[in-house]
């Protein structure tokens, strides 16, 4: 049996008034990355046969919503090994030639796709500064798996996070409420996948930018603060630095992620 097997059935539209609804993917779609992920053919086969629903409906291009939806969420949800494998795949897709209108070495829509399921909404999720007591952990698998599949989409030229997104992602650590408990892991996790890249764009851009933080440490009260970005890559540097050291309230596993992404500052 393929695995994940319940994580695809969750994942397919069983008619078509589901699917034209947007309540899940063609049952194509869904098996041909089950049976890549699970081995059975190549990231070539596996490009052809993931697309070749879409490629077929009448007005195609309105379709490729559902194959990015079905692979955002498979970057997310499913695990590390996968989530590589699904990049690869993407990355095939890119090498298709243009069928039925699609330019699929543009994917399409992708980008929108990606920031209307998981970035945005992760980043408006804690509007109150609150979550589920218990929740913290999984809450923080999610935050980490996001950060990770936007940094490898960046370092692998994917066209869909940039590293405006990662500094967008660093200046999270200035939060002062309860969410930084959950939002470090995405911090972590992009300053373990794309620190390299990211740290380019600091030593050669001289331009002021705007964050909003904390000038004197107190976090509590923050302002848009117009600096270079060098100087803004040193106070996260230096936020990462005073979590880790136990500054904040946070769990032992928030503050070792925070020393971490310090260290690889």
């Amino acid at each position: 049996m393929a695995p994940h097997s319940a994580w695809f059935d969750s994942k397919m539209a069983y008619t078509a008034d589901e699917m034209h609804a947007g309540d899940g993917c063609h049952p194509d779609e869904a098996q041909a990355l089950s049976d890549y992920l699970y081995g059975k053919f190549s990231e070539q086969e596996a490009a052809k046969r993931i697309t070749a629903a879409i490629v077929n409906e009448e007005i195609p291009s309105q379709e490729t919503y559902r194959l990015w939806t079905l692979l955002s969420e498979a970057l997310v949800e499913l695990s590390d090994g996968d989530r590589h494998r699904t990049l690869d795949l993407l990355a095939q897709i890119r090498t298709l030639p243009p069928a039925s209108g699609i330019q699929w070495a543009q994917l399409p829509g992708l980008a929108s796709m990606w920031y209307d399921l998981d970035r945005l909404l992760l980043h408006g999720g804690f509007g109150i500064g609150m979550f589920d007591p218990g929740s913290e952990d999984e809450l923080r698998r999610v935050y980490e798996a996001v950060g990770r599949a936007e940094a490898e989409m960046l370092v692998r030229g994917l066209d869909v996070a940039n590293e405006d997104w990662g500094y967008e992602v660093l200046n999270l650590s200035c939060s002062d409420g309860p969410e930084l408990e959950v939002l470090i892991g995405q911090v972590f996790a992009w300053l373990e996948v794309a620190r390299s890249k990211l740290k380019e764009k600091v030593e050669t851009e001289t331009a002021a930018r705007g964050y909003v933080r904390s000038l004197d440490g107190d976090y509590s009260k923050r302002q848009t603060v117009e600096e270079a970005l060098a100087e803004h890559w040193a106070a996260w540097k230096d936020r990462l630095l005073r979590i880790g050291q136990g500054e904040t309230g946070l769990s032992s596993v928030a503050k070792g992620l925070a020393a971490q992404g310090y260290k690889l500052m």
